[in-house]
């Protein structure tokens, strides 16, 4: 179920403050897209192009993301991006019977994200539905 004010709040705030937001990715992934169907994400990523069973879960996998870099607030006002940030990254989903349980965020082939980046998607399509 989602939580309209909540999602409608994030993504004001998204689009009010630009790239600096970019890191709000996640948080908004969070409150959105947790507990969705998969007939839904479906819906706003298309099917996924990879996809694998884990015990009673599904796990979809969307190579849609880029690398960003995080800092800290104070820092924010500057682009740290271009200090080398950059790449691809996924964005999975792990998708139960109640529909989405977990969103996490690997490099290609499942490799852990390096400290101080973040997967950035466009998630402002499925937040929306």
């Amino acid at each position: 179920m989602l939580r309209l004010p909540q999602v409608a709040s994030a993504l004001a705030m998204l689009v009010a403050t630009g790239p600096a937001a970019a890191a709000e990715v996640d948080q908004i992934a969070q409150i959105a897209l947790i507990g969705i169907s998969g007939k839904a994400l479906r819906a706003c990523l298309g099917p996924p192009p990879q996809r694998r069973s884990v015990g009673y879960e599904a796990i979809w996998t969307y190579p849609i993301g880029t690398l960003i870099a995080d800092g800290p607030a104070f820092l924010f006002p500057l682009d740290l991006n271009l200090l080398g940030a950059g790449g691809a990254c996924e964005v999975r989903f792990a998708i139960d019977r109640y529909g989405v349980s977990q969103i996490y965020y690997t490099l290609p082939g499942g490799a852990a994200l390096p400290l101080g980046k973040l997967c950035n998607f466009p998630v402002e399509a499925c937040a929306a539905h």
